[in-house]
């Protein structure tokens, strides 16, 4: 249980500070303008689901079983989103509710899932293949 736990919490403050350090990637994808190091990856213009993925690894595979990775990856997409979207909240004067509410919803939905969905596809494969092997 210790081992799940820390596996979740490793992924949780990563992201949570990927997400605050580089607040206007995650919350403005299409204006916000990208670091000078993001050309040098294969696909700079997926940057931000590339860094959700390794994120999102000590959640997935640092786990005890499937399910504990399931669960450990989802809070961390449906956790992580809200540390950017409060502070915009903070400094936003015109309806920040909404605005936090679209923020969120498009962080999980643009961001997050598609890199869950791969990182578990994979956790899922290799407990195949282990499995397989035994």
């Amino acid at each position: 249980m210790q081992r799940n736990r820390i596996a979740f919490l490793t992924s949780l403050i990563m992201l949570a500070i990927v997400m605050i350090l580089w607040q206007d990637m995650f919350l403005f994808a299409k204006s916000a303008p990208w670091p000078k190091w993001s050309y040098f990856l294969p696909y700079p213009f997926i940057l931000t689901s590339e860094i959700v993925f390794i994120c999102l690894l000590p959640a997935a595979f640092f786990s005890d079983s499937f399910r504990y990775a399931c669960m450990a990856v989802v809070m961390c997409v449906f956790i992580s989103p809200l540390v950017p979207v409060i502070s915009l909240m903070i400094t936003v004067s015109h309806n920040p509710l909404a605005n936090g509410i679209g923020n969120y919803l498009f962080i999980i939905l643009f961001h997050c899932a598609f890199p869950a969905f791969i990182i578990l596809f994979i956790r899922r494969i290799t407990n195949f293949i282990q499995r397989q092997c035994r």
